[in-house]
């Protein structure tokens, strides 16, 4: 094995007892590969208790089943934000709150007032920024007379994002705008069941209607990975199978979540169009698809563009602006998310395209 990938590192899983050396050339017997998987797991080993060495996270639920077991790569959730149709929420869930909104967005989502403008989406909503720099507060600052409220919660996809429009839609006055906030990989979010918790899923019935499974949402996260299938019965097995496709790769399961991502863009439509408020999407990028398209994103362009949906892709501003200043954009990103610096020119360029659209009058 090389010894450049993170799966081909030639640790010794149980070279202790001298049974198995995973890093050996001679193949061991399939049932000893998993014995010596399993007591170094039980044993506490980190090398073993690696999450990525199992599954991969855009794909299968048992990278965060595994990663919420053994607290690596995903901490648990604490239970006052677990949500029971949602998964989870952007903050403590209560009586006065039952949406777990942040307390500004909640005293917000309310008729009356300003014209309102609904931003969704996932962490890139706030990005890796100060509070004051969050795009729904920049929004609101470059857009005089508009009330843009933050319904953006970290880790979502876009099945938990139609379901949160769902849900706060009917709580207002028809908004001027309603903006859905994508990345490439919020598209692989509807195709797990798990995430940063157990969440959501929808599938398509027989008459090709969204579907909602995966519920009821167990309260208790201790309980919930404790008890939750990884989705194979070896280790041994499921190792091979990474080995088989290089850690980068993204493409695996994209033609398994097109028609459930197909259909929530509908649905999205559809209730926008029923309250009569126009309905835009913002295509995010990180910094290695800031300026280059891959299938995710080539995927929400020509769906958006064949429903005559309003889209804002931050790829041009950022080519122009990687054009301007000679830079290679990483002093706009901070942790794969648009810091202060990034966020203030993403919000700028938002701002004159929904002026521009007339999205925001």
């Amino acid at each position: 094995m090389e010894s450049q990938s993170p799966f081909q590192m030639g640790f010794t899983l149980f070279d202790f007892f001298g049974v198995v050396s995973w890093g050996a050339t001679t193949p061991e017997p399939p049932m000893f590969r998993e014995i010596a998987i399993r007591l170094a797991i039980r044993s506490g080993s980190e090398s073993a208790k690696d999450p990525t060495l199992y599954g991969h996270q855009l794909t299968h639920d048992a990278f965060w089943v595994l990663a919420g077991r053994w607290d690596s790569y995903c901490k648990k959730i604490s239970p006052a934000r677990i949500h029971p149709k949602l998964g989870w929420s952007q903050g403590p869930i209560s009586d006065r709150n039952p949406m777990g909104l942040q307390p500004e967005t909640a005293d917000r989502l309310a008729p009356g007032g300003p014209p309102k403008i609904l931003f969704y989406g996932d962490s890139y909503v706030d990005g890796q920024a100060s509070p004051e720099n969050w795009l729904p507060n920049l929004l609101q600052k470059l857009l005089p007379g508009k009330d843009v409220l933050h319904l953006g919660v970290g880790g979502y996809g876009t099945d938990q994002m139609h379901l949160l429009m769902e849900a706060t839609l009917p709580r207002v006055d028809p908004p001027e705008c309603i903006i859905m906030g994508v990345e490439p990989f919020s598209f692989d979010r509807s195709g797990l069941g798990v995430r940063s918790y157990q969440k959501p899923k929808f599938r398509l019935d027989p008459q090709g209607n969204l579907a909602l499974e995966n519920l009821p949402i167990d309260p208790d996260p201790v309980r919930f990975f404790n008890r939750a299938p990884k989705g194979f019965w070896g280790y041994a097995h499921a190792m091979r199978s990474m080995l088989k496709r290089p850690p980068e790769s993204y493409d695996c399961g994209f033609l398994d979540k097109v028609e459930v991502n197909r259909a929530l863009i509908d649905a999205n439509h559809r209730m926008a169009k029923a309250v009569g408020s126009r309905l835009m999407y913002v295509i995010f990028r990180d910094q290695p698809q800031a300026t280059t398209d891959n299938s995710r994103i080539q995927f929400f362009k020509e769906e958006l563009k064949s429903r005559d949906i309003s889209t804002f892709d931050c790829g041009p501003t950022l080519q122009a602006y990687q054009a301007a200043k000679s830079t290679d954009l990483s002093e706009l990103y901070n942790q794969g998310h648009f810091n202060d610096a990034g966020n203030k020119l993403i919000a700028g360029a938002l701002a004159e395209h929904m002026k521009a659209h007339s999205l925001a009058q």
